[in-house]
């Protein structure tokens, strides 16, 4: 699979195989940015009815943007790309690249999985890299168990992240699928899934409770304590709030009003940190 023009890379499913008349096959990969628009062409080449062959097929590159239509395709990718990176740890053993790398997609997408479902844990603090990289190690390796049946079970779950064919959704509450668990069947045949309770996502954004105070991405690896001199608290519904708000893109409006009575947001916005309380 080929689209002219543009340079792909971290593609997945890596190895296509075979596709039958009436079947599909998922694909994502990334690529260089454009400015704008594109149109470009979409190649597809292989051997049909004992030929080689090669399919053409017009389309348009959207590019990064407020168009909220497209943010599924990159939280599919996300997950794909946990499941190679998990099979990689597998093979080639823990290592701080791949460790980092499958923290970093998890926080950054609400990718929960077996091996990184200490980020829903309250008492985790997520500005602490190195604590985190632990963490994730010592999952890794209590789910690498030499139990035979615990491994097919973990081979499962990478399985199912490298070939999901959805991205993990939200439920009417913002909460986040657990992914790789037996639950992922329920999910993907339309079945209610497994939720999880401490975090939330909202559009792009993911938001990690911590006590009664909801952190989003960018703000749960930043220490508080030692800049709290530069973290500007703000009333909810107060005049200063609704100055916010009119500032605000329509995507940083929605996490704002996913705050509930009685609860805290930290958010940052055009650099400056804000606590909503």
């Amino acid at each position: 699979v080929e689209i002219g023009g543009l340079k792909l890379s971290d593609m997945y499913p890596r190895d296509l195989g075979d596709l039958f008349e009436g079947d599909q096959i998922v694909v994502v990969g990334r690529y260089i940015a454009t400015n704008g628009p594109q149109n470009a062409e979409l190649l597809v080449r292989g051997s049909y009815l004992g030929q080689k062959r090669t399919f053409e097929y017009p389309v348009q590159i959207n590019p990064a943007g407020p168009d909220m239509r497209f943010v599924f395709v990159e939280k599919l990718w996300a997950v794909r790309r946990v499941g190679y990176l998990l099979d990689e740890i597998q093979l080639q053993g823990e290592s701080k690249e791949l460790i980092d790398e499958v923290i970093r997609l998890s926080m950054e997408h609400g990718i929960i999985t077996p091996y990184t479902s200490f980020l829903a844990d309250e008492t985790v603090r997520l500005d602490r890299p190195v604590a985190l990289r632990e963490r994730a190690a010592d999952e890794i390796k209590q789910l690498r168990l030499h139990d035979k049946a615990a491994g097919q079970m973990n081979a499962k779950n990478r399985q199912k992240l490298y070939y999901a064919k959805r991205a993990p959704a939200s439920s009417p509450e913002g909460k986040v699928m657990m992914m790789g668990t037996m639950d992922l069947v329920d999910y993907e045949s339309g079945g209610p899934g497994r939720t999880v309770q401490n975090i939330r996502q909202i559009g792009r954004t993911t938001l990690y409770r911590r006590g009664r105070t909801w952190l989003t991405q960018q703000t749960a690896k930043i220490d508080l304590q030692k800049q709290k001199d530069q973290v500007k608290l703000i009333g909810q519904f107060s005049d200063e709030y609704f100055a916010l708000v009119r500032a605000n893109t329509i995507e940083q409006n929605q996490v704002i009003a996913s705050q509930r009575a009685g609860e805290e947001l930290v958010i940052q916005l055009r650099g400056q940190l804000y606590r909503i309380k």
